[in-house]
């Protein structure tokens, strides 16, 4: 996960992010699309601090638990795991996981679906990479989704339109970056509605495959350990047990 993590920002930053900008010298900087590669780069960005953090504190963990089998003065409630502060980066990120996830599935499906299906090098990378790079995070994390953090992905949305909204009203921009976010016809009403509907039904899908992962995880868990426990090796030991404490002396069993 960790090595994933290091490629995926490398990926984003050097070929999607700076190219991007390169490419069309910061012009493309008023689409959602950009908007979400700049997301998916600052969360992978995250995640490789969050996984050297995990693998510093679970070391600490690891000697800390030595320390009490060693010495008999140990406080086996000294030991506190997660500070509040790391606990609160923990939730920064699974936020950011969240955002990510649903947006990238729903920029994809827009992207493909309605403004331009053709698989050329710089759309694949904006449009597609992004949500093939969150399905295997999904399937390499253990993070959750929660449905009452969907708000924060309307509220991701509604930023790039407060953003947008002035830029075309003061002349800045020319025209929208996307049509259906013109505001000159009544067709404007239907168009975000639906945006948002289908911006929450994205979120579902994270939520589904996310669960539907943990599902499969749970059975293939309680699958390993009926077979351990059926196995002839531990049967065997659980035998040996059994006649070593029935050899005990009555006082000592």
């Amino acid at each position: 996960l960790f090595v994933w993590r290091i490629c995926a920002f490398l990926y984003f930053l050097g070929i999607v992010f700076l190219w991007n900008y390169i490419r069309t010298n910061g012009s493309n900087a008023y689409f959602f699309s950009l908007w979400n590669i700049n997301l998916i780069t600052s969360y992978y960005f995250l995640t490789v601090v969050a996984s050297l953090i995990g693998v510093r504190h679970h070391q600490r963990y690891i000697d800390h638990q030595e320390t009490l089998i060693t010495s008999s003065d140990a406080n086996p409630d000294s030991y506190n795991y997660w500070s509040n502060s790391l606990t609160q980066f923990g939730y920064t990120v699974q936020i950011l996981y969240e955002i990510t996830g649903s947006t990238a599935f729903f920029v994809t499906v827009v992207a493909f679906g309605s403004l331009n299906p053709h698989f050329v090098f710089w759309n694949v990378n904006d449009h597609f990479m992004t949500s093939m790079s969150i399905l295997v995070e999904i399937f390499l994390n253990r993070m959750i989704v929660r449905w009452e953090h969907l708000i924060f992905t309307i509220l991701w949305a509604l930023m790039y339109l407060i953003f947008i909204w002035p830029l075309v009203a003061m002349g800045d921009l020319s025209d929208w970056p996307y049509f259906f976010l013109a505001t000159d016809t009544a067709t404007v009403f239907p168009w975000y509605i639906g945006l948002v509907v289908i911006l929450i039904l994205f979120y579902f899908v994270l939520w589904l495959i996310v669960w539907l992962k943990e599902l499969l995880i749970e059975s293939l868990e309680s699958k390993y350990l009926v077979v351990n426990a059926n196995s002839p090796t531990k049967r065997l030991n659980e035998r040996d047990v059994e006649l070593q404490h029935a050899e005990e002396p009555e006082n000592l069993q």
